[in-house]
């Protein structure tokens, strides 16, 4: 591997979609020498594949408060801390006992984290409230 195969790495890794022509007159060479300096490096293994990353999804939040029997509350935070999509846990005074703030991809993902935290033992009360803005 030389210096232009790197140029082509980079390139390649910044955006596997540009075409030959374009990495062949940013490298100083043919497309058809790009092309065969990336077959040869996929060859060599120097390319494993070629992929794609995802847009990241707008995710949802939502502020959940919980209410427990008394004197479990501090054992009930540690349960929801362990669950997926949990992001912080409170302890807090007032008409709840703990505020979990939850967030996910998906409302399904997010019910399924309520549903959770509902079927922890001691918990008594939830609301839920999704973050709008």
């Amino acid at each position: 591997m030389d210096e232009i195969d790197r140029k082509i790495l980079d390139i390649l890794e910044d955006d596997a979609r540009t075409p030959f022509v374009e990495i062949g007159k940013n490298v100083g060479i043919s497309e058809a020498t790009v092309r065969n300096r990336v077959k040869a490096l996929v060859k060599s293994g120097q390319i494993k594949k070629f992929t794609i990353i995802r847009a990241a999804k707008e995710r949802m939040m939502t502020v959940i408060l919980v209410s427990t029997a008394s004197k479990s509350t501090r054992e009930v935070a540690s349960r929801i801390r362990k669950l997926e999509n949990v992001k912080n846990v409170y302890e807090v005074s007032g008409d709840f006992d703990i505020i979990c703030i939850a967030e996910a991809d998906a409302v399904a993902k997010l019910n399924r984290t309520v549903d959770a935290i509902r079927k922890i033992k001691d918990v008594t009360k939830t609301i839920t409230n999704l973050v709008l803005k």
